[in-house]
């Protein structure tokens, strides 16, 4: 248990929130249950490996569309670059 003068700074199951990988998870799971109307406010976002036959296609259909890559096992903005090009993505799991 806790002390009095004990603070809970970790809940469980934040992390669901916190790691990118799972938001984007968790945000694509309710945007299939729940659809545009409510949970189309956020971009298309892929977690790579898994992922990475739906995102090529997206990206060979708008080639010119810019994409935001960002490692799941990073923090404080450390990996995240812009590209539009197919060859500039991480195909192997971190």
């Amino acid at each position: 248990g806790l002390n009095k003068y004990q603070k809970v700074n970790h809940f469980p199951k934040s992390n669901e929130l916190t790691r990118k990988d799972l938001i984007c998870e968790n945000m694509n799971r309710m945007n299939s249950i729940h659809g545009d109307e409510h949970y189309g406010f956020h971009p298309k976002t892929f977690n790579l490996p898994k992922d990475t036959s739906v995102l090529v296609e997206e990206m060979e259909k708008n080639p010119e569309q810019w994409w935001i890559v960002k490692p799941s096992a990073s923090s404080q903005g450390r990996g995240i670059y812009f590209t539009n090009n197919i060859q500039e993505l991480p195909f192997k799991q971190n």
